[in-house]
């Protein structure tokens, strides 16, 4: 039978046979709890003592399913093989009223982004349903009554069984926590893992205090949380996948690992044999939780981790980093076209075919932006990378000073990464230019030896304001010249509008990343440079802010809409296909967590995760 897509109530028949998985055949059998010993030996994954034995007791479960995004369909998919859960209508978020009223018995897994599944999730507690949401859940201030029939999918919270009962007889004073990654794959930004994180330092150590806090940019967070005699170190990495555990107390030590496919639990010394077992898959975890709730993933207290998050951050005076995951289309997305490689279902027929929308107008800033900014007495230093064709025009514009000069090879993949070797793609030159050859050929040494060791040095030579090195030196990924905006745009505390002058979205007048699109000592360099651009060539000034002071929907580079003189524009590199789309947009584009919306097209969002919202005016 066909699966029931998510555009309007599909209903199931009831009794559908299917195939059983052994983790709901474990976790819905009553079994008397085993005693654990020193031993530390291994049980089954338990049911819960405070789990409604009436649901326990039932054949099937049914379930309504909401959303259709990557997380919807791996829900669906474990519905449909799990033993005691039964589909019984699988909607869009608009569609819940009428499937809540015709099946009001059943309990509902919501899959939606934060702020359509907060609203899901209000409207669930005020009929007093029982319910599983996607985590993370947007931030809500009021009380939400009856909210603890809700489960939210911490992913991490619900690996914890044995391990809880390994602390438990062991008597652990000191415990250490690892969460790498987000519990369904890896990667995911520390903002998205935090929640998590969390949840699962409660179930350890609930009612604990944090003692401590520190990010190191946008690769770890660590925290250290206390409760009498009992310590806990949090570690978040932003990097791998994966859980781990250290404890040590009066009566033993041991070591619990889990990743995607094995959990494991060593006793003692490192050397000793480790206990291993497959390990219980993230989503049939989260769905399980259906079955068996985990006290601290209510919603109520999915809602205080979300606060405590906040708190975290403004402590560690962070802002939270955007992942390179969240913007980097799938392959077998980009197999099925550019809208669903950048998370947009296909719009339904629009009637009349339209000629493309324009694409945008480069702004007049000359063969090399660098030139104004060292015109303007910004850089000791000016660092280029040209065709060689460009090398004797852009060097006549510098005039008298002193040049070092090296070859290389590029290679500049999607979303604008260059490959850090010197040895594959296309011929280029590399050329330092300075009034004084001895910081030109400091420049030039620092940038062969060790760029990434003295990040510090060679921005003071080129020019850079040090705030911004210093969010640049924290990225994981600076390569990629995509990731590097958004993270930029992670880290900008104004909603809006935005400094035009700042817009690197497709050109740039500065040649570093801004550690913020309102940074004021980069937005002070950007306005002197173009002081000296409107000095060379008047006028253009003005058209430059024509061409930037514009807001902008951006998704990696050349795939971007914006909206100025009353016209949608598309990125110079966008495909044929998103400017006949945006051919239809006029003057309204809007942007929600479920869709895009071109005037009158609507194109349903598969994944909340892409996109950029950039303000700049």
């Amino acid at each position: 039978m066909p699966r029931p897509g998510p555009s309007a109530v599909r209903e199931l028949p009831h009794g559908r046979t299917r195939e059983r998985t052994s983790w709901f055949v474990e976790g819905l059998r009553r079994r008397p709890a085993k005693p654990i010993g020193v031993s530390l030996s291994w049980l089954p994954h338990p049911v819960r003592a405070d789990s409604d034995p009436e649901q326990l007791d039932v054949e099937t479960l049914p379930i309504i399913l909401v959303g259709s995004g990557h997380r919807g369909r791996a829900w669906l998919e474990v519905i449909g093989k799990a033993s005691r859960l039964q589909l019984v209508a699988h909607v869009p978020l608009e569609a819940l009223p009428r499937a809540l009223a015709q099946h009001p018995q059943a309990q509902v897994a919501v899959a939606l982004p934060p702020r359509a599944c907060l609203a899901a999730a209000l409207a669930l507690a005020a009929q007093k349903r029982v319910g599983l949401l996607e985590a993370p859940i947007a931030a809500h201030a009021e009380p939400i009554l009856d909210a603890e029939r809700l489960q939210v999918a911490l992913g991490w919270a619900t690996a914890l069984d044995a391990p809880l009962r390994a602390v438990e007889a062991s008597g652990a004073t000191r415990l250490i926590l690892e969460c790498r990654g987000l519990p369904e794959e890896p990667g995911g930004s520390l903002e998205e893992q935090l929640p998590h994180a969390l949840a699962a330092a409660e179930r350890l150590l609930p009612g604990a205090q944090l003692r401590a806090a520190a990010c190191y940019g946008e690769s770890r967070l660590e925290l250290e949380w206390v409760k009498g005699a009992v310590e806990l170190g949090l570690k978040v990495h932003a990097d791998g996948h994966g859980l781990s555990l250290d404890a040590r107390g009066p009566r033993g030590a041991f070591r619990w690992t889990l990743d995607a496919s094995t959990e494991s639990l060593t006793q003692g010394s490192g050397s000793a044999k480790p206990a291993v077992r497959p390990a219980t898959p993230a989503v049939e975890r989260a769905l399980r939780q259906l079955v068996a709730p985990l006290a601290e993933a209510t919603l109520p207290a999915a809602l205080q981790h979300a606060a405590r998050a906040d708190e975290i951050w403004a402590r560690c005076q962070q802002r939270p980093f955007v992942a390179a995951r969240r913007f980097a289309p799938s392959r077998a997305r980009e197999a099925k076209g550019p809208l669903a490689a950048w998370g947009f279902e296909a719009p339904a027929a629009s009637g009349a075919e339209l000629a493309p929308a324009p694409r945008e107008v480069p702004a007049p800033l000359g063969r090399c932006t660098e030139l104004w900014s060292f015109r303007a007495g910004l850089k000791p230093v000016v660092f280029l990378t040209l065709e060689p064709a460009e090398e004797k025009a852009v060097l006549a514009a510098f005039g008298d000073v002193h040049v070092e000069r090296l070859t290389r090879r590029v290679r500049i993949e999607a979303q604008d990464r260059w490959v850090d070797r010197r040895d594959e793609g296309q011929p280029r030159v590399e050329l330092y230019l300075s009034k004084s050859a001895t910081l030109a050929r400091r420049a030039a040494a620092l940038q062969q030896v060790a760029p990434t060791d003295k990040l510090a040095e060679l921005g003071e030579l080129l020019g850079y304001p040090r705030c911004c090195v210093k969010a640049f030196a924290e990225l994981r990924d600076r390569a990629n010249n995509t990731a590097n905006r958004y993270a930029t745009a992670a880290r900008t505390t104004a909603t809006g509008p935005w400094p035009w002058q700042l817009n690197n979205l497709s050109q740039m007048l500065l040649a570093y990343f801004p550690c913020r699109y309102d940074c004021p000592h980069a937005l002070e360099q950007a306005r002197a440079a173009l002081d000296a651009l409107e000095k060379q060539h008047r006028g253009a000034l003005a058209a430059t802010r024509e061409a930037l002071a514009r807001t902008t929907l951006y998704f990696s580079h050349g795939v971007q809409l914006s909206v100025a003189g009353g016209r949608v524009r598309v990125g110079e590199g966008s495909s044929a296909e998103l400017a006949r789309l945006a051919a239809h947009a006029a003057t309204h584009l809007r942007l929600t967590d479920t869709a895009l919306e071109l005037g009158a097209l609507r194109l349903p969002r598969t994944d909340p995760g892409l996109g950029l919202w950039a303000p700049f005016a």
